[in-house]
């Protein structure tokens, strides 16, 4: 459910962006908002209690944020406390990320490798994700011990796993079913 009023929520946004074409705008003020709100847990949790109106509410979100973000984001928050909904801030900016990335055909690619990959290992695999995925990739790589060596990329909702530790469970399943 959360995801559907997330979504909903974000698109709005979306389209007023790409309507108003500021949709780098946006994004960062969207950005920028996630990043205040989320790092003081306390400002969050005022904004969701009941017991605070929504008058109060809406002055809290004018002192900290009235011309220091984007105009349209500054009234989206607005909206999303009229709506008792800015608690899905964090969900409504992830989705919002998605439609951007869906737009510039951008792919975030999660590297999973047992060390750290360098700079020149990161450049081949986003050169190489990004003719697979016909997309800009961006990668995040982390570490994974468990993998052994090799790599497990986790992108566009598709796993590419050439792990060791993948390869060695594989024959460890066929040597089980080989009756010997």
């Amino acid at each position: 459910m959360d995801a559907i009023v997330a979504n909903r929520y974000a698109s709005a946004l979306y389209s007023l962006a790409i309507e108003e074409n500021k949709l780098e705008e946006i994004k960062q003020s969207l950005s920028d908002v996630r990043q205040a709100v989320y790092s003081e847990a306390d400002f969050l949790k005022i904004l969701k209690l009941p017991q605070v109106t929504k008058k109060d509410k809406h002055e809290m979100i004018k002192n900290v944020f009235d011309g220091r973000v984007n105009k349209e984001v500054f009234n989206f928050l607005s909206i999303l406390i009229d709506k008792n909904r800015i608690g899905y801030l964090k969900t409504i900016d992830d989705e919002f990320e998605k439609l951007y990335n869906e737009f510039n055909k951008i792919v975030k690619a999660v590297v999973y490798s047992a060390k750290s990959l360098n700079e020149a290992q990161v450049k081949e695999l986003t050169e190489t994700l990004s003719k697979r995925f016909k997309s800009e990739v961006e990668i995040t790589n982390k570490i994974d011990t468990t993998l052994i060596s090799g790599i497990r990329v986790e992108a566009n909702n598709q796993v590419i796993d050439n792990s060791i530790f993948t390869k060695l469970s594989n024959m460890r399943d066929i040597l089980l079913k080989v009756n010997i």
